[in-house]
Formats: structure tokens, C-alpha cells, sequence
């Protein structure tokens, strides 16, 4: 066998499988690391990769006195480690609401250790342990800020854009990053709005107007330009005014003639 060809191939991302040993395992360590800080770090990085560091050499001391396949930990390093795999070979963006079904085997791996330190170690070290935990979560915990009030934004938003097209049917279109035309749409159909969903193949569907928020910076909201299938399918258009509420841009787009 050519060794050296194997390691190519493996250390390589230009493979046809897309991939790269040497990436999978960098992934593997960013991967643990996110949860931790998601999780028990409260989103501070600094945190999350010392947590991620104590867990690792805590694992190794324990596995030094007890063999793996022999302790409860076994089926919890499984759960964790088969999960932390998949996401290893996952090529796209990965938000903390992914990791749902490992953040229960995390606390449950760090309050095994705790304990373990507790009864074998240092009680004062452990339950100092816990508290700088308790104390970061509750720096950083979301309640201390104001809310975004995306619901109130959004009731806001819908209002304005109904004022703008004054009782008549229109087109709508979102532009955001993480954000769709429905959370609008609902306060919208409330009052009996006639919200079209713009349908190149039936020209029924499309009106006069076509209302784009968008939740970009100002700077970076084209609405004439934009290849979301909203925009595309109204045609070619020009703007005719703009708004400005709550952080929120809005284009009231009519066809260009």
C-alpha cells in the first residue's frame, strides 16, 4: 500500500470525498469547544475553551484510575462523542439550537466530574468550581439585558408597511439574514391584509406594488437587485419612496416602464 498517497488523500481537502483528516480532527476540537462555550460558559470563548481544557485532562486523571468500559461515563462519552462526530463532517454553519440533544450529556459529563472531584480530591475545590460556573452564567445571562423586542418590532413593521399600501393588494418581500416574510405576513392577514405571493407562471399574483423590508444595514439593501424569488418574480422595478422604523428599512417598488 502507498502510505504516502493514504496521507495525501486524507490530509487533503481536494479529494472527491471533500475530506481532510487533519480538518475533521481541528473540527472535533471546535466542535467541543462551542458547546462548552454555548453551554456551561455562558458564550464567553475565553471561558469555554478553559472549560473545554479541564474537562479533557479531568477525563484523563479519571480514566487513569478506572478503565473506561467499566464506568457509567462510557455510554455518556458515546452519546457525546457520536454526536461531536456528525457535526465534525457537517460542511455548513452550525447554531447552538443544533447541539439540543448533547447539552443534557454536557451537564451531565461536568457535574460527573465535579462530583468526582468532590469525593476524591478537594470539596472546597469542587464547590469553588461550581460557584465560578453559577457566577459566569449569571454575568452573562440574557436576562440582564433589555430585549430585542422582535414582536413588538414586527407588529410595528407590519403596521407601517399596511399604512403604505393603503388597503390595496401587494407583494412583499424580506431581506435578511435569518429572517422570512411569514413573521410579518401573520400581523399582516390579522387585519385582513391582501398579501400576494408573487408567481411569475400567473400573472394574477402579481400587483402594483411590491413592499421589500429589509433588515440589513441600510448600505446593503439593493431591493431592484435582489435574487430572492419575491423580488425576481415582480419584474423589473424601480423605487418609488422608503421608510425607516424601528431599525428597518422599507421600499415601496412599483414596475419599472
Amino acid at each position: 500500500m502507498n502510505y504516502h498517497a493514504l496521507s495525501n488523500f486524507l490530509n487533503s481537502g481536494n479529494n472527491n470525498l471533500g475530506f481532510s483528516f487533519r480538518e475533521f480532527l481541528t473540527k472535533i476540537c471546535t466542535t467541543f469547544v462551542t458547546i462548552n462555550t454555548s453551554l456551561l460558559g455562558a458564550k464567553n470563548e475565553f471561558f469555554g475553551k478553559i472549560i473545554s481544557v479541564f474537562i479533557t485532562i479531568s477525563l484523563f486523571l479519571i480514566f487513569r484510575f478506572k478503565s473506561i468500559l467499566h464506568t457509567p461515563l462510557f455510554i455518556l462519552l458515546l452519546w457525546l462523542f457520536s454526536g461531536i462526530l456528525g457535526f465534525s463532517v457537517y460542511r455548513h454553519p452550525v447554531y447552538d439550537h443544533y447541539f439540543g440533544f448533547l447539552f443534557s450529556a454536557i451537564i451531565i459529563l461536568a457535574g460527573s466530574i465535579l462530583s468526582w472531584i468532590y469525593e476524591n480530591y478537594s470539596k472546597l475545590f469542587s464547590i469553588s468550581l461550581i460557584s465560578v460556573l453559577v457566577f459566569i452564567n449569571i454575568l452573562n445571562n440574557p436576562l440582564r439585558f433589555n430585549p430585542n423586542n422582535q414582536m413588538q418590532r414586527s407588529i410595528n413593521v407590519a403596521n407601517k408597511v399596511l399604512e403604505i399600501a393603503e388597503d390595496k393588494p401587494f407583494n412583499l418581500a424580506v431581506l435578511a439574514e435569518r429572517n422570512y416574510e411569514d413573521g410579518y405576513r401573520y400581523f399582516m392577514e390579522l387585519k385582513n391584509a391582501q398579501v400576494m405571493h408573487a408567481d411569475r407562471w400567473d400573472q394574477k399574483t402579481i400587483v402594483d406594488n411590491l413592499i421589500v423590508i429589509c433588515e440589513k444595514p441600510k448600505e446593503k439593501c439593493d431591493p431592484t437587485h435582489s435574487p430572492k424569488a419575491e423580488v425576481a418574480n415582480f419584474g423589473m422595478s424601480k423605487i418609488d419612496s422608503e421608510f425607516e422604523i424601528d431599525g428597518v428599512t422599507i421600499y415601496k417598488l412599483i414596475h419599472y416602464k
